[in-house]
């Protein structure tokens, strides 16, 4: 079973790539929280939040939809989005 994170890989050793993720709009009302990873460059990146995804209990885990994969999510990340 393949990652969320092959979907956008990211070269090792001298790159300056992060990944950055874009909340999409909601198709309705109190739907799965959606998102979509992009690949930028820090070189000329523009203004982003940045936030520790892992920081907290991984028994309080929410659903979200990344690149169209379901993806757990803690709970301090689901309440930020």
């Amino acid at each position: 079973m393949s990652s969320v994170y092959d979907t956008v890989p990211l070269q090792h050793g001298a790159s300056t790539n992060i990944r950055v993720l874009e909340i999409l709009d909601a198709t309705e009302p109190h739907s799965l929280i959606r998102c979509k990873f992009h690949t930028i460059s820090l070189s000329n990146a523009t203004p982003y939040t940045a936030l520790s995804y892992t920081w907290g209990s991984p028994d309080d885990a929410k659903l979200i939809e990344v690149n169209g994969q379901i993806f757990e999510a803690r709970k301090n990340l689901w309440d930020f989005l």
